[in-house]
């Protein structure tokens, strides 16, 4: 587009903005004339400093905003990535607690809180993952062997979690039978299954 071409659009936009503002009905866009008219001004500035043709691939403003729209993009593919990997996971957990081989050979990961959470209200063998995750929990045995994991659990775990390591007679919130102060509700010793 040549620098005449750019302002012959500006004036055509320019234009219906003003008819517009005269009619209610159209003025009430949203804005959207006005981002329109503004974006117009912009290329005809930047074509006059310039004085050669637009390019889209030249316009800092124009690739800026298109690599905006790949950082999003690959963060919502990012979100969605994690989200189906957590799903699988809430599968996989729920495959092996109905074969009934979900045990202490099965090691917890980073995640499984959250594949734990989505089997809520879906899948009837959350007691079984509930005794599970309480068992690793109080055992520090799969991701749990990290304090930080440890820590994390308290918030991201559900209360079935806390209720099952208290039927396996684990100390929890403040019970300090082990000798020290927990740091979260866990068990001090190994649960006897």
């Amino acid at each position: 587009m040549t620098p005449i071409e750019a302002m012959k659009a500006f004036e055509a936009v320019e234009l219906h903005a003003h008819l517009d503002r005269r009619d209610e009905a159209a003025a009430d866009d949203g804005g959207r004339r006005e981002a329109e008219l503004a974006e117009w001004q912009r290329i005809v500035q930047l074509l006059a400093a310039t004085g050669r043709p637009y390019d889209p691939d030249a316009d800092a403003v124009v690739q800026e905003e298109l690599a905006e729209d790949r950082r999003r993009e690959e963060v919502e593919q990012q979100r969605r990535q994690e989200q189906q990997q957590i799903a699988d996971r809430a599968d996989e957990l729920a495959a092996i607690a109905g074969a009934g081989r979900l045990n202490r050979t099965v090691a917890s990961r980073l995640g499984d809180e959250a594949a734990r959470a989505l089997m809520d209200d879906r899948d009837y063998r959350v007691a079984a993952v509930d005794d599970w995750l309480a068992h690793a929990l109080a055992t520090h045995s799969g991701h749990y062997a990290d304090p930080d994991s440890r820590a994390a659990a308290a918030t991201l775990l559900p209360a079935p979690v806390r209720t099952a390591l208290v039927r396996a007679g684990a100390p929890v919130d403040g019970d300090s039978r082990c000798g020290r102060a927990p740091v979260l509700p866990l068990a001090c010793g190994p649960l006897v299954t």
